[in-house]
């Protein structure tokens, strides 16, 4: 993941012009599953910890790096996401996933725990990189709405999180008047691509990098869904 790309979320509770309040405001999504509820919510500056070890585990827990680089990655990646928190873009926001325990525990030992996330935003077309088409060059000032950074802690992958998270991304999207979304996902990610594909996204074109080119790294693919309208 290429958090140079990362772009500003919003965890104050704004209405875009135009769009639902209701929805804008702090809206909480409660499921149950099992012995646990799951709530979705805005990010707020107190998940600043809990998104920085998430993210860093998701997209580089793998990587064999020394330990002072690691630590490294890890500053830069909270210090983003806390500016990205204090941003006042209204039409940039990011929803988490809390788990909550429903059974009979011990009062004291019940912590809510942060178990996915995902951004959206607006991007300039100038940021989908290339090929670009002469329409981006043409009317460099129309923005899309891009998902980016869909992340579910390992424990809790395959019990629908990131696609409850992928849903309320498109409730914000159509609240917000935006017609689609975009995505990119790495081309030898199976499980992603199978995963868009069930929300109705569709392959749009391969986005190769000098990276991809020169040193046969993985090509991302970008993926648009158009959004049909609520009644």
């Amino acid at each position: 993941m290429d958090f140079q790309r990362f772009f500003s979320l919003s965890t104050q509770e704004r209405t875009a012009p135009g769009s639902s309040a209701n929805l804008a405001d702090a809206e909480q999504l409660q499921t149950s599953t099992g012995g646990s509820s799951l709530t979705l919510r805005r990010a707020r500056l107190t998940d600043l910890q809990d998104l920085t070890d998430l993210l860093t585990h998701s997209f580089h827990g793998q990587s064999k790096q020394p330990f002072w680089l690691q630590s490294i990655l890890r500053f830069s990646i909270q210090e983003d996401l806390r500016q990205r928190l204090q941003s006042s873009n209204a039409q940039q926001t990011c929803w988490v996933a809390i788990q909550t325990p429903t059974e009979d525990h011990d009062q004291g030992n019940v912590r809510p725990q942060l178990v996915g996330t995902v951004e959206i935003g607006q991007r300039s077309p100038l940021t989908l990189g290339w090929p670009l088409n002469i329409e981006t060059w043409l009317t460099p000032n129309q923005t899309f709405l891009y998902i980016s950074n869909l992340a579910i802690a390992e424990n809790h992958r395959r019990q629908g999180i990131a696609q409850t998270l992928l849903q309320r991304c498109e409730q914000t999207a159509i609240t917000w008047q935006q017609p689609e979304l975009y995505l990119h996902v790495l081309e030898s990610n199976q499980a992603a691509r199978n995963l868009y594909k069930r929300m109705g996204f569709g392959f749009e074109r391969i986005d190769p990098s000098i990276e991809s080119l020169l040193f046969n790294r993985d090509r991302r693919q970008l993926w648009r869904k158009q959004l049909s309208p609520q009644p």
